[in-house]
This record gives C-alpha cells, sequence and structure tokens, in this order.
C-alpha cells in the first residue's frame, strides 16, 4: 500500500521521511507550504494515534471478556466432566484442539461394569432348543460368542 500511495498518488504516510525536496514537491501540489503540511500531518497522527490507542484498549477489554467467560465455562464443564481445571484454562487460552483429551475430561463421568451374560438364555431364547440347532445356525451363535 505504500508504494501506491508513494508512487502512484504521489503521497506518503510517512511525512518526516520525506526529503526536503519531496516535501516541497508535496506542499505545492497542494497549494500549501511545507510547515502547514508538517503541521497537518502531525495532526493526523496524532488523531489515528488516540483512535487506535482506544480502538487497542477495546480490543484488550473484548480479550479479557472472552477469557472470563471461557474460564467460567470451563469451570462448569470441568464439574461435569471431571476434568483438570487449571489445565483446561491454559489449554483453552492457547487455543488447542485436544483440551478435553489433553486435561483428562470425562475420567469417572462413565462407569462401565462387566456384568454375567446368560449366553445359554439368549440362544434359547432366539433359536429355541440347543440340542435342535443346525450347523449353520450353531456356527451363527459360535461367531456371536467369540465377539463377546
Amino acid at each position: 500500500m505504500e508504494q501506491c500511495v508513494k508512487g502512484k498518488a504521489n503521497c506518503t504516510t510517512h511525512f518526516d521521511t520525506l526529503s526536503p525536496a519531496e516535501k516541497k514537491a508535496l506542499a505545492d501540489k497542494y497549494h500549501t507550504d511545507t510547515n502547514n503540511l508538517k503541521e497537518a500531518y502531525g495532526k493526523l497522527f496524532e488523531r489515528t494515534g488516540d483512535e487506535l490507542e482506544v480502538a487497542h484498549e477495546q480490543h484488550e477489554q473484548r480479550k479479557a471478556a472472552m477469557r472470563a467467560d471461557f474460564r467460567k465455562t470451563a469451570a462448569q464443564v470441568a464439574a461435569k466432566f471431571g476434568c483438570d481445571v487449571q489445565c483446561l484454562n491454559k489449554c483453552g487460552e492457547q487455543n488447542q484442539g485436544n483440551c478435553f483429551e489433553q486435561c483428562h475430561c470425562g475420567k469417572g463421568v462413565i462407569k462401565i461394569q462387566e456384568t454375567y451374560v446368560n449366553t445359554f438364555g439368549i440362544v434359547k431364547r432366539e433359536y429355541g432348543d440347543v440340542q435342535n440347532l443346525n450347523s449353520s445356525e450353531i456356527e451363527t451363535v459360535n461367531e456371536a460368542i467369540t465377539r463377546f
């Protein structure tokens, strides 16, 4: 953009870096003198700087609000899913995608307890008396049992 502004528009946002001849040429182009142009650029930079400072402060406030909201939500999630809260806060602020896994979320939340399965009862219910099964049905039952 600087090349466009300085080269094509014969203008620059770096007034202080112009040579005295370039400043004079710029002032002549706008029918003014170099002191007036210098003062105008100074006011422009001051105003722009002030606006950028305000915008930066607002941006920092938004970031702080987002961090606070994330921490609040992370604490709620951590309580429900058994996560390491400090890990979840740190991970989330670094925008890592595997925070749930990395912070041990879900441990102890879902419990799987193995129970006795009455395989014989299931086979009898589905196929009838075991003594009456043909070879194809026995093979199907055996495949199902091996999956357990």
